[in-house]
């Protein structure tokens, strides 16, 4: 299965919803989780994992083309960690 919104918002119709209201219920936890991270927070989901956003330090690269470094900027960066439990279920499900 795709997860996209489509389908997310399609699973949580099949509880009984509309489609525009599933649709809504999917934005609005998107734009929940999307706020929070903003925000600096970490978005936990129990059985699945966490959310949280971590700063990149300025580095330098080597380009190899130019045959020279560069440096290269800091960056926010969204990580995710999977709990325990999910990574149990991916491994018995021979992922």
């Amino acid at each position: 299965m795709k997860a996209g919104r489509r389908e997310l918002a399609a699973a949580v119709s099949a509880l009984g919803l509309t489609r525009e209201r599933s649709a809504l219920a999917v934005e609005t936890v998107i734009d929940a989780v999307t706020g929070a991270i903003l925000g600096g927070e970490t978005v936990s989901l129990r059985g699945f994992g966490s959310f949280h956003a971590r700063v990149s330090r300025r580095a330098r690269m080597w380009d190899p083309r130019k045959g020279a470094s560069r440096p290269v900027r800091a960056a926010t960066l969204v990580r995710f960690r999977p709990c325990r439990e999910f990574m149990e279920s991916l491994r018995k499900a021979g992922g």
